[in-house]
């Protein structure tokens, strides 16, 4: 039933800020979107903004075209000039295609709704983020931001992924009606086992030297960036007491921001810079879930899109913040996680040693818990999602261009 309601071969143009090598958590969430709907029988293109001039401005990412026509923003000003750069181009080749999806509400959601417009092709776009990164949250800062949105809340459909998003929206005066709740759900599940961990480790090391771990080491992996609004101070200030009693300890701080040198500075003044990797951004996390024992979430505006539902899939010991948008994101099972105070070192570290010290039983849960949650919120129940919504948009649209009373030509 569900293949009957879909419309194979439609053409989707997937519009974003940043996409390989610029990746952020968003990134992660959009190659598994784009690769979904490829699989699915839909014809995806990502348009995406080009961070250096040399970068190429056309490639192929796992067999989906990728087009990176526009030069990405760099202050206010710039800022202006990509957004114009971004409607010029969407107005010169949205006829193409046959939906638009703009995957956040800001300066790209807004050029997509009104390319859409002028062109008369069905337009769909995502409340990004959480907590403090969420588009509702950015929306508030000035008045540039809210017309934005608001231009954004114009579109065929609006995709909020979590509850909390849903409600922000409809406090912004968003239609419901055009409102799609679709979460992200789990992915599959990531095989680990000694052989795979002990290669997984190998193979970043040869990458990094900084990501080498010693036989029988433990891998606490955060992925936020380093930066305030993350929390991070409170993981840096845990981290004294978890080397001292865990020799073998190694931390990743897998992330980019303005307290990176900082942060850097304080872990070699606690002589402890030696066991705490800052590797930079790493978009495709398969690898480091691989490698880690442990994940911990310090922040609600990152990580929750992409690389948390990917630590659950993997089964992996989670450690998180009691914030409103993470409970929410971990659903109906996120009393089962271990949690503590969002500013409280104290708490994490009591968090940290008893999942260490009970390693075997913390494991089996969270494969617990990751096999509830994949019966419950599979990702490919998300895909599929995505997948009707787009073929109702393209379906309404053939509908429209062939009916004589619209004026419209097919």
């Amino acid at each position: 039933m569900v293949e009957a309601a879909r419309q194979p071969g439609i053409s989707v143009l997937l519009v974003t800020r940043r996409f390989w090598p610029h990746t952020n958590d968003g990134t992660g969430r959009l190659a598994m979107l784009a690769e979904g709907i490829r699989r699915g029988g839909q014809q995806p293109t990502i348009m995406a903004a080009r961070y250096a001039a040399s970068w190429p401005t056309e490639f192929d990412f796992r067999e989906v075209r990728v087009v990176r026509p526009v030069a990405a923003p760099r202050g206010d000003w710039s800022g202006t000039l990509y957004g114009r750069g971004v409607q010029r181009w969407l107005r010169e080749h949205v006829a193409q295609y046959d939906v638009i999806y703009a995957d956040n509400m800001r300066d790209e959601g807004a050029a997509v709704v009104e390319a859409s417009r002028a062109q008369n092709v069905p337009c769909v776009v995502r409340c990004s983020g959480t907590g403090w990164n969420s588009d509702c949250t950015w929306a508030s800062e000035s008045r540039h931001a809210r017309k934005l949105l608001q231009i954004s809340m114009q579109a065929n459909a609006i995709v909020a992924p979590f509850a909390s998003s849903a409600r922000q929206l409809v406090a912004w005066g968003a239609n419901r009606s055009l409102i799609q709740r679709i979460s992200e759900g789990i992915p599959s599940i990531v095989r680990r086992d000694d052989g795979t961990i002990e290669a997984a480790r190998a193979a970043l090391a040869d990458v990094n030297r900084d990501l080498r771990v010693p036989r029988k080491g433990k891998v606490i992996l955060v992925t936020v960036p380093l930066m305030h609004e993350s929390n991070i101070w409170t993981v840096v200030d845990a981290l004294p007491d978890l080397v001292d009693k865990y020799s073998d300890l190694r931390i990743w701080l897998v992330g980019e921001g303005p307290q990176r040198e900082v942060i850097h500075e304080r872990l070699q003044h606690l002589a402890i810079r030696d066991v705490v990797s800052m590797p930079g951004s790493i978009g495709h996390v398969d690898e480091l879930l691989k490698a880690a024992d442990m994940v911990v979430v310090p922040s609600e505006g990152e990580s929750l899109e992409h690389r948390v539902p990917s630590a659950i899939g993997a089964g992996l010991p989670l450690v998180v913040a009691d914030l409103p948008d993470i409970r929410a994101s971990l659903g109906p099972a996120a009393s089962e996680f271990a949690s503590y105070p969002p500013q409280s070192s104290a708490g994490l570290i009591a968090q940290v040693i008893n999942i260490f010290d009970n390693y075997s039983d913390a494991v089996a849960r969270a494969s617990e818990i990751r096999n509830t949650l994949r019966r419950q919120l599979p990702r490919e129940h998300s895909i599929e999602s995505h997948l009707q919504l787009f073929s109702q948009l393209a379906r309404s649209r053939k509908q429209i261009d062939n009916d004589p009373a619209s004026g419209v030509q097919a």
